[in-house]
């Protein structure tokens, strides 16, 4: 048996997040080997690793003095896009250029409350200090309602919007290329993989 920790903290279960090909993977390696048996659990993994509960655990945008502090072993295994999500009638879903992080403003800009992997990064990216406390929510989902509702924009990782409605919503692509998450997999350094971890990294190697 293999439980697979996947990092939903303050998402709402957005299994996005975290990279929809890691379940994939997580079929597959259950499917290679009747033996393993594998559950996924939504949680905040870092603790569960740190204290020796789980084996390895797949975040996005691992904070390096988290890395340091705990001596854990980060692997890159790929980069989401992010994609701007805006109400259909806006004007950066109509323009023909693509946006840039340099369109996107406080005042419009819907986001996840702060300590959120995601909305840290984009507001770096975005270079916004000050978001507008009004346009901040605790779930992916709900930013999303609120751009159909066109009460401002959002910026999503692309595996998050797979398999939901997106009824209002026009989805677009940044220009340049700083605007993704790394999603990784991290362990503790010199821990010994069992076999079904090990048969599972395999799958998710390139």
């Amino acid at each position: 048996h293999l439980l697979l920790l996947v990092d939903g903290a303050g998402g709402g279960g957005d299994v996005g997040l975290a990279g929809a090909e890691l379940l994939e993977a997580a079929a597959r390696a259950g499917g290679a080997d009747r033996d393993l048996h594998v559950r996924v659990l939504l949680v905040e993994p870092l603790d569960q690793l740190v204290e020796g509960r789980t084996e390895f655990a797949i975040l996005s945008d691992v904070p390096e003095h988290d890395r340091q502090k705990w001596s854990l072993q980060v692997k890159e295994l790929f980069r989401e896009p992010l994609l701007l999500a805006a109400p259909a009638k806006h004007p950066l879903a109509l323009r023909k250029a693509p946006p840039t992080p340099a369109d996107l403003n406080a005042a419009e800009l819907i986001h996840l409350k702060g300590g959120h992997c995601l909305s840290d990064r984009t507001l770096r990216l975005c270079k916004i200090r000050e978001p507008d406390p009004g346009l901040q929510c605790d779930q992916l989902g709900t930013a999303l309602s609120m751009v159909a509702s066109g009460l401002g924009v959002t910026v999503v990782p692309k595996l998050a919007t797979r398999n939901r409605a997106m009824d209002g919503i026009v989805l677009r692509s940044f220009s340049g290329k700083g605007m993704y998450r790394v999603i990784a997999l991290m362990k503790r350094r010199g821990s010994k993989d069992t076999p079904a971890a090990a048969e599972l990294l395999k799958q998710l190697s390139p």
